[in-house]
């Protein structure tokens, strides 16, 4: 995959830059670092834990956007619960980008994925159960999220 750096800043950049008072060049200057990978992560981020989710009608989702200043993500996790032989897909999104998917995932089988985001990560996260289309349950997953 090829990435070029667009002549005028995106407008999501100078908005989570426009405290730094920046002009559109360094703006721009900034994007190419970024795109070529010169620049240094400045802070570690590091989350584990259990947590619940509520699907319905077979399908849960998440959406949201984070600050991730050109910081490397790696996450790791596996549904725990409930131990019903029940078969999932999982798909990670950045925008319209796929970033991670998996499909036939059982209960207890871990999954693990790297990434490399720009200024930011417009997620999507869409778990879906396959084997069961109409399913609603709580599930539980247990997981890392390293990002620096």
């Amino acid at each position: 995959m090829t990435t070029q750096t667009s002549p005028n800043p995106s407008g999501p950049l100078k908005k989570a830059l426009s405290p730094l008072s920046l002009n559109d060049k360094q703006l721009q200057q900034l994007e190419s670092l970024e795109v070529n990978h010169h620049l240094i992560p400045a802070s570690l981020i590091h989350e584990h834990g259990k947590f619940t989710v509520h699907m319905v009608n077979g399908e849960y989702k998440q959406q949201g956007s984070y600050f991730t200043a050109w910081l490397h993500i790696h996450a790791s996790g596996e549904i725990i619960a409930p131990q019903d032989n029940s078969i999932y897909d999982l798909t990670i999104m950045d925008g319209n980008n796929v970033i991670y998917h998996a499909s036939d995932i059982h209960v207890g089988q871990a999954h693990t994925f790297d990434y490399n985001p720009g200024l930011t990560i417009n997620y999507t996260v869409l778990l879906r159960c396959t084997s069961d289309p109409h399913k609603t349950a709580d599930i539980t997953v247990e997981g890392d999220l390293n990002i620096g």
